[in-house]
């Protein structure tokens, strides 16, 4: 059966059929009627609840609940304060009790914020407005006073008019209980939340509660929905919530695909504990950018994410980690993903263990970190990556701690950093060197970089930077020198004086076993473009998507054997047994050209 929900029909009840002619006013009523197989279709127009499906559906018959016209259903957690515009300047506003006498989120304090702040949020018209502390208002901000019963706003003179709303629910979407299942949820906008940060998490009075919470469910299918202007988190998919965490219920087979987070304040999706979850096909962008500085922040922060894939995303602009699996990753894929300009490091593995494998993606562009990075880490296959344009190294991989955690076996072991096999990677002008790797030692050993292609481009002759460098690393001061001079020394290498890592130049890294096939052409000259020097032959575009790299003859990289775990290129295209380094199956003499949007990419050249 289909039910209908329409806020602006005269004829909407929440007592009535849910039909077309007379459908619920809000979403929840239609979802009463509800049962396994049916749909729910929301019509255009702004519901202020919090969507919670009180039954689950059926394998085979999802409850189907879709906007009737794509992201004009918008489900939204604020209210209106104040209709008439504000003018600019100065304003005290107070919160009536009736509005604030259920939750008032503006009277709660942020947890684990170095920035302090509460958990509400103000926004005039579409514009939504910063929170600082009451003496450092300026044009566009907001501060709680008196407890959270009034707030003092700064309006902007360029600002566009509009009415005054509050932030008052901490959910947007959450089925009613724990563990429920098979639901589709298609083509809404959630937005608006005064939701708590997921910082300590782990302690069992803290959640991980999203605008957006699976509450441990399963076969959930969250599908071209955007969700931003979360407080904290845009959407939670793991077993979320405090004291119920030792409830023994585990999410699974959950689908977060070809979504729009963004500008939510700490997290776009997260998760503690999941098993099989895909998030593919979305656009993640400008989360984190509250700077709160919580250690939870990221576009994707996942823990415990066991055999779940991340694939096929736009990746950008967030103001932390692009991509970070935390604590347990066993079986996790994270594939043809395009990740740039996010700080930090486009994509980190930490703590874990039994195979993970980060292929076929392209991380560019990281502000004040490493492309790919990982520490207290094994047994990673990085393999076909595209690693370009970073401020620090291209990956860098160390051991930083001891913390004993569960490995496959189901035996607790310290973590460390061994047995990890960079292959098959395309490296372009990394700032700080292409590689850096621990000294072997009792926690690190194993580890092997292979078949890779090193292209440095140019650089300024002002920078006195050396091309292809590449890293024996200390596991942040974990090793002495001594011990790296030592493995220095007996391959041959000159050990310099300066103290902490050790860089080196190919030959070196190749003569301490690490490295023996991979493939470095010289470097490549300055070129000058209508009078402006230009740096390197490579061009990767964040917004258009697109990337070219323009190889002599000299330069295009032997071919490679391809691991039995990525068959296939960065397009979806089997590779065969031998193909390029790099993301894409071929790279010939000449300009190759291809759009790298993962979402739709295709060849256009090669």
């Amino acid at each position: 059966m289909e039910f209908w929900t329409d806020i602006s029909h005269p004829s909407a009840s929440d007592a009535g059929p849910g039909s077309k002619d007379q459908p619920t006013k809000t979403i929840n009523a239609a979802l009463k009627l509800a049962g396994p197989g049916d749909t729910v279709n929301v019509a255009p127009g702004i519901y202020r609840e919090t969507v919670t499906p009180p039954k689950s559906g059926a394998e085979g018959k999802p409850i189907t609940i879709r906007s009737a016209i794509p992201h004009a259903a918008i489900v939204r957690g604020s209210e209106i304060l104040q209709e008439t515009p504000l003018a600019p300047g100065r304003h005290v506003l107070v919160l009536p009790p009736a509005l604030i006498a259920a939750r008032n989120p503006f009277a709660m304090r942020l947890d684990g914020s170095r920035i302090g702040g509460t958990l509400g949020q103000v926004f005039i018209g579409d514009q939504m407005m910063r929170e600082v502390n009451g003496e450092a208002l300026q044009p566009g901000t907001w501060a709680a006073l008196e407890n959270g019963t009034k707030i003092e706003i700064h309006v902007s003179s360029d600002s566009t008019p509009g009415q005054v709303e509050v932030t008052l629910r901490d959910r947007l979407f959450a089925p009613l209980n724990r563990g429920m299942g098979y639901f589709n949820v298609e083509g809404f906008v959630f937005e608006r939340c005064a939701n708590q940060s997921a910082a300590a998490f782990w302690e069992v009075q803290r959640r991980q509660c999203g605008a957006v919470g699976f509450r441990a469910g399963h076969h959930i299918r969250f599908a071209g929905n955007v969700v931003r202007y979360a407080k904290t988190i845009g959407i939670d998919s793991g077993i979320g919530g405090g004291a119920e965490r030792g409830d023994g219920i585990i999410p699974h087979d959950n689908l977060i695909e070809d979504n729009h987070l963004c500008d939510n304040g700490e997290v776009g999706a997260c998760g503690q504990r999941s098993k099989r979850t895909v998030v593919r096909n979305n656009i993640v962008e400008r989360n984190s950018c509250l700077s709160l500085a919580t250690v939870e922040e990221g576009g994707l922060k996942f823990h415990e994410f066991i055999d779940g894939v991340i694939e096929g995303n736009i990746i950008r602009d967030n103001e932390a980690a692009g991509i970070w699996l935390d604590a347990v990753w066993t079986g996790a894929r994270v594939s043809r993903n395009f990740v740039v300009n996010n700080v930090g490091c486009g994509i980190f593995i930490e703590l874990g263990a039994d195979k993970a494998t980060v292929d076929h993606n392209i991380v560019a562009y990281t502000r004040l970190g490493d492309g790919i990075y990982s520490h207290d880490a094994n047994d990673v296959l990085i393999a076909h990556n595209l690693v370009f344009g970073n401020a620090h190294f291209g990956i860098y991989m160390r051991y930083v701690t001891d913390r004993p955690f569960p490995h496959k076996d189901g035996v607790e072991r310290p973590a460390g950093c061994s047995k990890n096999q960079l292959l098959n990677n395309l490296f372009i002008d990394n700032y700080r060197g292409h590689i850096c790797l621990p000294a072997v030692a009792e926690r690190s050993s194993g580890n092997l970089s292979e078949h890779n292609h090193f292209i440095n481009g140019t650089q300024w002759q002002w920078e006195g930077l050396g091309f292809h460098r590449f890293c024996l690393g200390d596991n942040d001061g974990n090793l002495p020198r001594a011990v790296l001079d030592k493995q220095l020394t007996d391959a041959g290498v000159t050990p310099d004086s300066n103290s902490g890592n050790a860089y080196l130049k190919l030959e070196e890294w190749q003569k301490l076993g690490f490295d023996r096939h991979s493939f470095a052409p010289g470097a490549f000259r300055i070129t000058s473009e209508n009078g402006a020097v230009v740096k390197g032959t490579t061009t990767l575009a964040a917004r258009d998507t697109y990337f070219e790299l323009r190889l002599s003859k000299e330069a295009v990289s032997p071919v490679v054997p391809t691991p039995t775990e990525c068959p296939r290129d960065y397009f979806g295209n089997l590779r065969g047994p031998n193909s390029a380094p790099g993301p894409f199956a071929t790279l010939g003499e000449g300009q190759n050209r291809f759009d790298v949007n993962p979402r739709i990419s295709k060849p256009q050249g090669s």
